[in-house]
């Protein structure tokens, strides 16, 4: 066989780390594969391969044989593979070049050589197949992250390229664009589209679409078959692997997570928000918000893209200024943060990252604030978040999901009152993601702290949320506890 990806005893080296190890792995062209592994597997690195990233961008050593319709992909340059195939990174943020959005859509083709109409059709169908029409004139620097997402995948898609790697696309998006994602895919494969390399950790949700099935553990491959192979081994191998068992999905809506109730709170609130407004420009974000939070609660905040959640996050911590409207922390107008009253979880964890070790990131706060952490606080800190193995690594060449929680660790360890977590699902095993969240429910629980989760992930919040608030246009339009279907399966 010679179209399509062929990987022989593929070995790829990052000075002394191994990102992946012996690998061989055919990929032939139009059908849909999964990649799913835990946080640190070698999933990103899978995918910088198959693009020419690796070795172009991220300087590494490859060991084997790669090759892409028979040619030998290392020899490939990057700028020869536009057009052939794009890479949707996990780190939207990080890939745009214009500030409006409909300029974004059109950078790919028109670099391609494109006719202006060829170039004005592939956005208009793009930004309809993804649901971007009115956001075509926006400031890119004004989106959520799951439209930034939406919009990063969109320049993927309107190249026309042959084949795409999707690292995670799914990890900022809300459930219906979760739901339109999957449909797109699906009608893509059937379309005889282009050849689909999913780097995921959600297998139920797109599993429909999937032909083919491959899981990395410790950067080795350890299972490649059809999806009619992975589903007859799934229990085995979701729990062997620390993997999302497929018959985890998400809901098209939070109607049936979310059980209204009217609210008691017994003593003074942790966090009070009222009639809080906040505009970017003269566009409304929040408008007459109430919110109160609990103390030792766990509290989801979930809604659209683009409804108000960051920024409501934002806000609750004192990093941004209400317009209007009053904010209370345990009874008080908050200072800036220092982060003991109130720290939150970026959805970029690396811009919170400075060190030059785990140890050091994780011991950096309480120094600068001349808090002592002994050696066995940091052993219980680094073990609950699965740090342990790491502490003498550079966090920045972790993987996404293992920065995430050096991130988390940093916050947690100056024990804030509140703490913020934008998106903690991003990059996550369910395993690990586990263990943090337990980890931080005992904090919040001994401390009488509280935690604002923000997130899309139903799993996440029918499994450790006490409320919900479901925020749209600007404002909390339900509030209430989450239903829970039975014990979520784990894997």
């Amino acid at each position: 066989m010679t179209d399509g990806y062929r990987l022989d005893h593929v070995t790829v080296r990052s000075g002394a780390n191994r990102l992946l190890s012996d690998v061989s792995l055919d990929i032939p062209p139009g059908r849909v594969l999964l990649v799913a592994g835990r946080s640190g597997s070698g999933k990103s690195s899978l995918g910088r391969l198959l693009t020419g990233l690796i070795p172009h961008q991220y300087p590494a050593g490859v060991e084997g044989s790669i090759t892409l319709d028979g040619s030998d992909l290392l020899e490939i340059l990057p700028e020869e593979l536009a057009g052939r195939v794009a890479h949707v990174a996990a780190e939207p943020w990080s890939r745009f070049f214009q500030i409006i959005v409909r300029d974004e859509l059109a950078f790919g083709p028109r670099n391609l050589g494109w006719p202006e109409s060829r170039t004005k059709e592939a956005v208009g169908r793009t930004a309809s197949r993804l649901g971007l029409d009115s956001l075509l004139d926006r400031r890119i620097d004004t989106l959520s992250a799951g439209q930034l997402q939406a919009l990063s995948i969109g320049t993927a898609l309107a190249m026309e390229s042959r084949w795409l790697v999707l690292d995670e696309p799914s990890a900022y998006l809300d459930l219906s664009a979760l739901s339109d994602l999957t449909g797109l895919l699906g009608r893509l494969r059937g379309e005889e589209g282009p050849g689909i390399v999913l780097l995921e950790h959600r297998i139920g949700d797109f599993e429909g679409i999937v032909d083919d099935v491959a899981i990395l553990e410790a950067s080795e491959l350890v299972f490649r078959g059809s999806r009619t192979d992975f589903e007859a081994s799934a229990e085995t191998l979701c729990e062997r692997y620390g993997l999302r068992h497929p018959d985890v999905r998400d809901p098209a809506s939070w109607g049936g997570v979310l059980l209204e109730e009217a609210t008691r709170i017994d003593g003074a609130p942790l966090l009070s928000m009222r009639g809080i407004s906040f505009a970017h420009g003269r566009r409304k974000v929040l408008e007459a918000l109430d919110l109160t939070v609990r103390p030792g609660e766990m509290l989801a905040v979930v809604g659209p893209n683009g409804c108000g959640k960051t920024t409501l996050g934002r806000i609750a911590v004192g990093l941004l200024k209400p317009d209007g409207g009053e904010l209370l922390l345990d009874g008080v107008k908050p200072g800036p943060p220092d982060g003991r009253r109130a720290g939150m979880l970026f959805q970029n964890p690396s811009s919170m990252l400075f060190q030059e070790t785990v140890r050091e990131e994780i011991l950096s706060g309480p120094r600068s604030l001349g808090i002592t952490l002994t050696d066995g606080e940091l052993e219980s800190f680094s073990e609950a978040l699965s740090l342990t193995e790491l502490l003498e690594r550079h966090p920045q060449r972790l993987s996404r999901g293992q920065r995430l929680r050096v991130a988390v660790a940093a916050a947690l360890v100056l024990r804030p009152r509140l703490l913020v977590l934008d998106e903690p699902i991003r990059g996550q095993d369910w395993r690990s993601l586990r263990r943090m969240m337990e980890h931080l429910r005992g904090h919040v629980t001994q401390t009488g702290g509280s935690c604002i989760l923000i997130t899309h992930e139903v799993g996440l919040v029918r499994a450790f949320a006490d409320r919900i608030a479901l925020l749209d246009g600007g404002s909390v339009r339900a509030l209430g506890v989450p239903i829970r279907s039975g014990e979520e399966r784990s894997g």
